[in-house]
């Protein structure tokens, strides 16, 4: 998605805020969007944390992503659904800010983006 979880897209950009959610209800979110239908496909789901940190730019700052493809996506955390096999109480969050990658636990509030498999 080309939105965080808690905007719109109107007049060619987001708009609104992100919504920060748990680990547990970024995947009700994702189960929500996809019994409404409200974004065309029914298969969205938190992304992996390789996926997420496929579209994050080193050559951008603070956003490190492209605000042309990603429009006011915020410098903090997103959750990803990469847990450690060892600790699944937890889940790894990637911060578009100059942070990097962290393990938090599940009831941390993260913004979400979205993803989906490409067919």
């Amino acid at each position: 998605m080309r939105c965080s979880i808690g905007q719109i897209w109107s007049a060619g950009t987001c708009a609104g805020k992100p919504l920060a959610l748990s680990r547990a209800a970024a995947d009700a979110e994702a189960i929500a969007v996809n019994k409404s239908g409200r974004f065309f496909f029914n298969d969205w789901r938190v992304p992996e944390l390789q996926e997420l940190a496929g579209i994050a730019e080193r050559q951008c700052k603070n956003p490190r992503i492209n605000l042309s493809v990603f429009p006011h996506t915020p410098p903090g955390f997103y959750w990803s659904a990469t847990s450690r096999k060892a600790d699944v109480a937890g889940a790894f969050a990637l911060s578009f800010g100059p942070e990097g990658v962290k393990y938090s636990p599940k009831e941390e509030s993260y913004d979400v983006r979205l993803v989906r498999t490409a067919p």
